[in-house]
C-alpha cells in the first residue's frame, strides 16, 4: 500500500476561511468539556452513593437524597 503524500492529495480550488476552523475547533472543544462535564457529575454521584449515614448527616443529606442523587443519569440535573 502506497503511503498518502500531500503531492498526490488534489488541491481545493479554493481556500477555506480560517474562521471555519476556528469555528470547528470551539465546536469540539466545547463537547470535550460538556463530556468532562458529564463525567465529573456521574464520578461525583458514585462517591455520594457510597457515604454513609454519618458523612451524609455532615453533608446535610438523608439516605434517601443520597440515593435519589446517585440514582440519576450522567446527563440529568
Amino acid at each position: 500500500m502506497n503511503p498518502i503524500r500531500l503531492e498526490n492529495v488534489p488541491h481545493l480550488p479554493f481556500r477555506l476561511p480560517r474562521i471555519a476552523f476556528d469555528g470547528v475547533w470551539r465546536f469540539l472543544t466545547n463537547i470535550r468539556r460538556q463530556i468532562e462535564f458529564v463525567y465529573a457529575r456521574q464520578r461525583q454521584r458514585e462517591a455520594l452513593g457510597r457515604l454513609d449515614a454519618r458523612l451524609l448527616r455532615d453533608v446535610g443529606l438523608t439516605i434517601e437524597q443520597a440515593k435519589n442523587e446517585a440514582a440519576k443519569l450522567p446527563w440529568q440535573d
